[in-house]
C-alpha cells in the first residue's frame, strides 16, 4: 500500500483523560519528545496541549472540579451508605469533590512543549478555540478521551451520558475534520462486558448486541457519533482494564490496592465467581504506544485507506435497563446521535495485552505482592449473590469501607481525601459475573503491536512505590 510520508514534527491535542490516559500519553510524549531519544518511532512531539474540565493545582498535586465542588460528604455518615456513594475515595472525604494529579504530570507540565487548559469541552465556542496551537496552526494529532463514567460508582443520568460522552465525541469529531487533523484518536472504556463463557469479542462483533449498562450503550454511541463526521482522519481504540501507575479509576485497579487493606488487617482476600472470571488488562504504557502508533498509521493513510484496510460496520446496540423508554425517547430523531438505521464504519482496534488476565492471575499477583492469604468466596455466598448482587455489592462495599477507615485512622504519616485518589468502591457492574475478554490480534496483524508490560507481583509493588513516593498517596505497612 503506498503510504503518505509523516512529517518531521507533530503538535498534539489531548482532550479530556485527566483521569486516567491523558497523564500516562503526557509522559509517554514527554520521554519521547525527541525521536533522537527514547524508543518510539516517529515524527517529533512540537507541542503538546491537555485540555480538561479540571483545574490542575500547583500548590497540592490536585485538581478540583469546578462543578462538583460545592458537593459535601460527611465522614460521620453511616460506613454503608458512604461506601455506596458516588465519589468514594480510598480515603473518607469529608467536602469537595477532589481529583488528584501525580508528580511527575506536574513535572511534565513544566515543559514548556507541554500545556494544561481547564476548559468546558461541552461548549462548542470553547471547544473551538483550543484547537489552535499558540502560533495559530491546526494540530496534527487529536486523542479524545472525553466521556463521563471513568470514575467508579458514578452514578450517571442518560442525559448526562449523552451530552457529555456522545454529543461531546460527536462535537469534537465535528471539529477535527473541520480543522482537517491528520489522525483523531478516540478511545472507548472496557464497559461492554460478555458472558463468563464466551470467546474474547473482536472489534466487528460488538453491534447487534443487548446491553443492560447506560454506559457501555452510550459510550458505543459516542463511537457512531464520531464515525459517522465525513472527512474525519478517526481511530477508534476500544481498551481493556488500565493498570500502571498512578492509576486509580479503572475497575481493575481496586482489587489490586485491597491487597493492601486486607494484609494490614491480616484478613484472607476473597473474590466473587471464580479463578476463570476474565478481566483483560493493557498497562497505560503500552496503551499509549498503541495510541501514537495507530495516530501515525492514520495520518500515513487518510481515512479512506484506512477503512480499506482495518474498518469495520458499528451498527447499533439495544439497551434493556430500567429506563429503557427514556433511552428510546432520547436517541429518537436526536442529530446529536448517528441515525439509528445507519450504520457508519470506520478502523477499529481492541487495545489489549496478551495475557488472558483473570481472577486467578490477579489474585496471584496480590497474594505475592502483600503476602496475603487469597481465595474464593463460598458456594452459599456464590448462589445469593447471582439472585441479589446489589445486596452483595452494598456488603461488600460497606466493609471495605470500615477496613479502610480502620487502617487509615492508624497510618503514620496520615492519608487523607486530600493527599490520596485510592479507592476501595467498585459498582454492580464491575462485581457481576460478565468477563471483561477483548480479542487484541487485529491490533498486532495491522501495526505490528507488542506490549512490553507484564501484571506482576513486581509491577505492582512499583506502582505502590510510586504513589508512597508522593506524601500521604499510599498507605504504610502495619508494624
Amino acid at each position: 500500500m503506498t503510504t503518505n510520508p509523516l512529517p518531521e514534527s507533530v503538535s498534539v491535542l489531548i482532550c479530556g483523560g485527566m483521569q486516567h490516559l491523558a497523564r500516562p500519553l503526557l509522559w509517554f510524549l514527554a520521554d519521547n519528545a525527541s525521536s533522537s531519544s527514547g524508543s518510539r518511532q516517529g515524527p517529533q512531539v512540537q507541542h503538546v496541549r491537555v485540555v480538561d474540565k479540571f483545574i490542575v493545582s500547583e500548590a497540592g498535586s490536585s485538581l478540583v472540579s469546578r462543578a462538583a465542588a460545592t458537593r459535601t460528604q460527611h465522614a460521620s455518615q453511616h460506613a454503608s451508605s458512604c461506601a455506596l456513594g458516588p465519589d468514594i475515595f480510598f480515603a473518607p472525604r469529608a467536602r469537595a469533590f477532589l481529583q488528584w494529579v501525580d508528580p511527575r504530570t506536574h513535572e511534565v507540565l513544566r515543559d514548556p512543549r507541554f500545556e494544561y487548559k481547564q476548559a468546558n469541552l461541552t461548549n462548542r465556542e470553547t471547544a473551538q478555540s483550543v484547537y489552535r496551537t499558540p502560533d495559530g496552526k491546526a494540530y496534527d494529532f487529536v486523542f479524545d478521551l472525553t466521556g463521563e463514567g471513568a470514575g467508579l460508582g458514578q452514578n450517571l443520568s442518560s442525559q448526562m451520558l449523552l451530552d457529555r460522552t456522545t454529543k461531546l465525541a460527536r462535537q469534537l469529531a465535528q471539529i477535527s475534520a473541520q480543522e482537517g487533523v491528520r489522525a483523531h484518536v478516540r478511545d472507548t472504556g472496557g464497559y461492554l462486558t460478555i458472558k463468563p463463557d464466551e470467546p474474547a469479542i473482536k472489534e466487528g462483533q460488538v453491534g447487534g448486541r443487548t446491553v443492560k449498562s447506560k454506559k457501555a450503550f452510550w459510550w458505543h454511541e459516542a463511537e457512531r457519533a464520531a464515525a459517522d463526521v465525513p472527512g474525519l482522519n478517526l481511530v477508534i481504540t476500544r481498551s481493556a482494564g488500565l493498570w500502571g501507575p498512578f492509576q486509580y479509576v479503572s475497575p481493575l485497579m481496586p482489587r489490586l490496592y485491597m491487597g493492601q487493606v486486607y494484609q494490614w488487617h491480616k484478613e484472607p482476600m476473597k473474590l466473587l465467581w471464580g479463578p476463570e472470571l476474565r478481566v483483560h488488562s493493557i498497562h497505560t504504557a503500552d496503551w499509549s504506544s498503541a495510541a501514537w502508533q495507530l495516530a501515525c498509521w492514520m495520518a500515513q493513510r487518510g481515512r479512506v485507506a484506512a477503512d480499506a484496510e482495518a474498518g469495520e460496520d458499528i451498527a447499533t446496540v439495544e439497551y434493556n435497563g430500567k429506563d429503557e423508554d427514556e433511552i428510546k425517547k432520547l436517541v429518537a430523531h436526536n442529530e446529536d446521535v448517528c441515525p439509528r438505521d445507519k450504520v457508519p464504519r470506520a478502523p477499529v482496534f481492541n487495545v489489549v495485552d496478551g495475557d488472558n488476565t483473570d481472577q486467578g492471575k490477579i489474585l496471584e499477583v496480590v497474594g505475592t505482592a502483600f503476602d496475603v492469604e487469597t481465595g474464593f468466596v463460598n458456594a452459599a455466598i456464590t448462589t445469593w449473590a447471582k439472585l441479589n448482587l446489589s445486596s452483595v455489592v452494598d456488603d461488600v462495599n460497606a466493609k471495605h469501607f470500615d477496613m479502610v477507615f480502620e487502617m487509615l485512622k492508624s497510618t503514620d504519616p496520615p492519608v487523607t481525601h486530600e493527599t490520596s485518589p485510592l479507592t476501595s468502591f467498585l459498582d454492580a457492574e464491575t462485581l457481576a459475573n460478565r468477563a471483561l475478554a477483548l480479542d487484541g490480534s487485529k491490533l498486532t496483524k495491522v501495526i505490528g503491536f507488542k506490549p512490553t508490560q507484564r501484571l506482576s507481583a513486581e509491577a505492582l509493588l512499583d506502582i505502590r512505590s510510586g504513589f508512597r513516593q508522593s506524601s500521604g498517596a499510599w498507605p504504610l505497612d502495619k508494624q
